[in-house]
């Protein structure tokens, strides 16, 4: 048997799930079971590219997450790479300095194979074209191996190894596993025999095939539950985000129906705004958590949350400041707010995945971003300010709409019923261009000032400069 627990590991996001935070698990132990070993594995680095040192008993091995997942280190637990195996033949008799098989029914072989201890007993031997075969028996069963086979080792199948783990029709459920069990068989992978099964999902209906290491370690058994096969029509990207569609060049439209959104594979994805074509690749999956391609020419560096909450406010028919300056909080000091209602005097927050937790790659620790939030917040009550946070920490639709509907601070100051909310509409608002849409209104309207159009989009007028600008490089 070999297992490894890893729910005690720290996770992090990943699309609607989340998987292991490798990084931030330097340092924690991993309790095992290899074979009749039994111990704990310590994380001592993270390496780029999914690999990590992991350390036993004074010894340490770099590898790759996912050889860890597969048990490949065995060389940690035994004294060398090949599997540890030790036969007592003290028992059997010799003659002329040779191993006496014909007098040797009955005798017994304690053994201790790769960590398993046990017994052989010899119960009939043969010669068959000029080869030596011994009956064995172990465990009530017996086997028939040749006898230089016996001294070798290579006892594999009498001990189980090679035996099936789970049967068929048998049903496995664990936390978000739910399979059954239809065929098995044995495949020879890099000199390696691995056991295979095909399984039903009974939470999705896919059927696919599993390596029988996996069943005991993964979150999720079934492939498509895990997220890592697409299916046409259910989860493939045109069906599951068809707002990603036009950010598809042509030549990639066949990527529609065999990726899903949270893909890894790149693209050089088009601005479906202004029609620029970016000149890095980028992420499926980035573009599906942005919900944009940070486009060099029209982007606006508006997340998709304040958008989101930005036409969620106009259907309430309230005018908010996006980012106030001095102007209009003369107190903010060198702090910046997302919005600001003049009319209530209320300082509403809009606060991503940075504020709950680490992420990687952006420029403040979790705890120096609570710090500055605190701070913030006090400044903004010491102004008789009311201050409302809003938790945005996933950009996606449903998720925003349920913090909305059950926020209660929220609906005392601003009462609405999810009636009165397209919410669909403030989706789409994300796929708007602020920048584009100033650009526009100044193309069609050449006589407009940078003020009038500061003061009717509530922005800042060198913020309304700046946009403009770009646009004529």
């Amino acid at each position: 048997m070999r297992k490894l627990d890893l729910t005690k590991l720290p996770r992090k996001p990943y699309g609607k799930t989340s998987c292991i935070d490798w990084e931030a698990s330097v340092g924690c132990l991993i309790p095992f079971v290899f074979d009749e070993v039994t111990g704990y594995l310590k994380i001592i680095n993270h390496l780029k590219g999914n690999y990590i040192t992991i350390s036993y008993q004074n010894k340490s091995k770099t590898l790759r997450t996912s050889h860890l997942c597969a048990f490949k280190f065995r060389d940690l637990i035994y004294k060398n790479k090949r599997r540890l195996q030790k036969f007592d033949l003290s028992n059997i008799p010799k003659k002329n300095n040779q191993y006496d098989w014909v007098h040797s029914i009955g005798k017994t072989i304690p053994f201790s194979w790769n960590g398993r201890k046990g017994t052989l007993l010899i119960v009939g031997y043969q010669r068959k074209n000029g080869y030596g075969y011994l009956r064995i028996q172990y465990e009530k069963q017996e086997y028939q191996i040749r006898n230089i086979n016996l001294l070798n080792g290579k006892i594999s199948k009498i001990i189980s190894y090679g035996k099936y783990h789970y049967s068929i029709g048998q049903t496995l459920i664990e936390q978000k596993k739910d399979i059954t069990i239809l065929e098995r068989k044995k495949v020879k992978q890099s000199n390696i025999l691995r056991k295979k099964y095909k399984y039903h999902c009974n939470t999705c209906g896919y059927e696919g095939w599993i390596d029988e290491t996996l069943i005991a370690i993964s979150t999720y058994a079934c492939s498509h539950c895990a997220g890592k096969v697409v299916i046409k029509g259910k989860t493939d990207i045109k069906t599951e985000a068809p707002w990603m569609i036009p950010y598809f060049q042509k030549k990639d439209a066949i990527l529609l129906n065999t990726e899903r959104k949270n893909s890894n594979k790149k693209i050089y994805p088009i601005c479906p705004i202004c029609g620029t074509i970016r000149k890095t690749p980028m992420q499926i999956s980035t573009i599906y958590k942005y919900h944009s391609i940070h486009c060099p020419k029209c982007s606006d560096n508006v997340s998709y949350p304040e958008k989101f909450i930005l036409e969620f406010f106009k259907q309430l028919n309230v005018s908010l400041i996006y980012q106030p300056k001095k102007t209009e909080l003369p107190w903010c000091g060198h702090y910046f707010y997302d919005f600001y209602d003049p009319k209530k005097n209320i300082i509403i927050e809009v606060n991503g995945m940075h504020h709950y937790q680490e992420v990687k790659h952006y420029n403040r620790t979790l705890q120096e971003t609570k710090v500055i939030d605190q701070k913030k917040k006090a400044l903004a009550l010491k102004n008789n300010m009311q201050y409302i946070v809003i938790d945005c920490r996933y950009s996606e639709l449903n998720y925003i709409r349920n913090v909305l509907l059950n926020h209660k601070e929220l609906h005392k100051i601003y009462p609405f019923h999810e009636n009165e909310i397209d919410f669909y509409q403030c989706e789409q608002a994300t796929m708007k261009s602020l920048s584009y849409k100033i650009y526009m209104d100044k193309k069609k309207h050449p006589t407009i000032t940078n003020k009038e159009l500061a003061q009717k989009y509530r922005m800042n007028r060198g913020t309304i400069g700046k946009i403009l600008n770009k646009f004529h490089e």
